[in-house]
């Protein structure tokens, strides 16, 4: 019986194909010996700028003088010996390019969508099954629908009537979508069955139970700016769920931070199509949210300035940061860079701003809990929005950026530091109470922002590569509602 080994040997000498698949093989492979003067000549040899971490060169390239005298099967070099028999002429510098391979890699390309092209039209037809199904149940379960069983084989009134409406439907359907297929594909969604929580969200009060929305009115104008984006895209994509249903799963699994099977349930999906429809959804809402967090001028602020900061019109923003739990991970670096003294556990840390009258205008990306808060702001360059001599920034006590906005001219707002006193004076006591009473507003919009159970945490690795986009969506969402403030609280 052969005796085969359990890992083929290779020769590393370039050209060479000689390969060593069994003990009994009568070939023999030598490699240099730990001395780096030897290395260095091996490589010479065999026109290599490095010896691999096995450098097994076959007999083929020794002289027979080379090795030490025996009768043995296996044949051991002499002192100090070299490559010298059938090795290249050349140092390999350099890969040569194919010129052919553009052309090859379009033809796997047109390989690969001539495979995709029938799975795609196979789910377009459990699509249209679907929509069957679903029409067909809905037929049946309708009361104007039920025939007597009398044997008669003559259509019943209801029958006659609802055959003559679906006729109309389609015609007007046909007229109205005849020179413009793509629309007809998009509004096939339209059919299918409403789901569990789109029928619950009729209703304001539990729309906003569900989802946070405030108002139907507001869930219909996301809806317009979703489809006028979708409309805009080039590729376009089988709808299985209605734009209303793909906000209202984004929304219910923000608000209530639900898992992807309950969500399947709810919406007729799979766990797997309710993520993807979640993802996508997520970053439309991004798209168009986003354009809500902007920058306000000098001029609207104080238009819209609070009684509480009578004292301090000159504030342009109100700072302050939010750590997000997350769950532990696996990498000890990301550990590292996640762990936050402050609540000795993992987080994520974001900076919100907002402006005295409590609209935010300001969200900056994710940070690893380790970092401080002169960090994420330094990093912000909000400074450099900043007028010098006329704009001020309050910030609570964790905010150590005196010397940064000195540096630049920018009033810092703080609550005044003890130090190495005993007690504060009165003036610096009224200070303090008049600064937190005016930077609660910034507490209470980033309240607003952890009523979104996803928020409270702690967040799961296939959440966190997202939670910037979601931080924007709610943000954005949140400047939609009604504000912090009565009418009767501005100057």
């Amino acid at each position: 019986m052969e005796d085969r080994l359990k890992t083929k040997k290779y020769c590393i000498v370039r050209g060479c194909d000689t390969v060593k698949k069994s003990r009994n093989d009568n070939i023999s492979f030598h490699k240099p010996r730990n001395n780096d003067e030897e290395k260095y000549q091996w490589c010479l040899a065999l026109k290599m700028k490095e010896l691999p971490h096995t450098p097994l060169v076959c007999h083929k390239h020794f002289l027979s003088d080379d090795f030490i005298p025996g009768n043995g099967l296996k044949k051991y070099l002499k002192v100090g010996v070299i490559p010298s028999q059938n090795l290249p002429v050349t140092l390999k510098t350099s890969l040569t390019r194919d010129l052919n391979l553009p052309k090859k890699r379009k033809e796997r390309l047109e390989r690969r969508n001539a495979q995709k092209k029938p799975k795609l039209e196979k789910e377009q037809e459990i699509v249209e099954e679907n929509s069957n199904q679903r029409e067909y149940s809905n037929l049946v379960s309708s009361p104007v629908h039920v025939v007597d069983q009398t044997g008669s084989n003559e259509q019943t009134t209801a029958e006659r009537d609802f055959a003559d409406d679906e006729n109309q439907v389609d015609d007007s359907f046909n007229e109205q979508y005849a020179a413009d297929p793509i629309k007809k594909d998009q509004s096939i969604q339209v059919d299918y069955q409403k789901s569990i929580i789109s029928s619950l969200c009729d209703s304001d009060e539990n729309l906003k139970t569900l989802t946070g929305i405030k108002s139907n009115q507001l869930l219909n104008m996301l809806i317009d700016c979703i489809s006028d984006l979708r409309k805009n895209k080039k590729k376009k994509t089988i709808q299985i769920l209605s734009i209303r249903e793909c906000i209202l799963l984004t929304f219910v699994k923000l608000y209530q931070n639900v898992a992807y099977p309950v969500l399947s349930v709810y919406f007729g999906l799979t766990s797997a199509m309710a993520k993807k429809c979640f993802v996508r959804t997520l970053k439309e809402l991004a798209l168009v949210l986003k354009s809500v967090l902007r920058w306000p001028s000098k001029q609207e602020i104080l238009s819209n300035m609070p009684k509480y900061f009578n004292d301090y019109k000159e504030t342009r923003v109100v700072l302050d940061c939010l750590e997000i739990p997350v769950k532990r991970s696996k990498c000890l670096k990301c550990r590292l860079l996640t762990y936050s003294n402050y609540k000795s556990r993992n987080t994520i840390k974001f900076m919100i701003g907002t402006t005295p009258s409590g609209l935010i205008s300001y969200v900056s990306k994710a940070y690893g809990g380790r970092v401080s808060d002169k960090a994420i702001f330094k990093h912000s360059r909000l400074l450099d929005r900043m007028k010098k001599g006329i704009d001020a920034i309050m910030v609570d006590k964790g905010f150590l950026i005196h010397k940064e906005c000195a540096d630049l001219g920018i009033k810092l707002i703080r609550p005044p530091f003890l130090k190495k006193k005993s007690q504060l004076s009165h003036t610096e006591v009224t200070k303090g109470s008049d600064i937190s009473a005016a930077r609660v507003h910034v507490e209470r919009q980033i309240q607003r922002i952890r009523k979104f159970a996803i928020m409270q945490g702690p967040l799961s690795t296939e959440i966190v590569p997202y939670i910037n986009i979601i931080m924007t969506v709610i943000c954005g969402l949140i400047n939609l509602y009604s504000p912090i403030l009565e009418a009767g609280k501005f100057l």
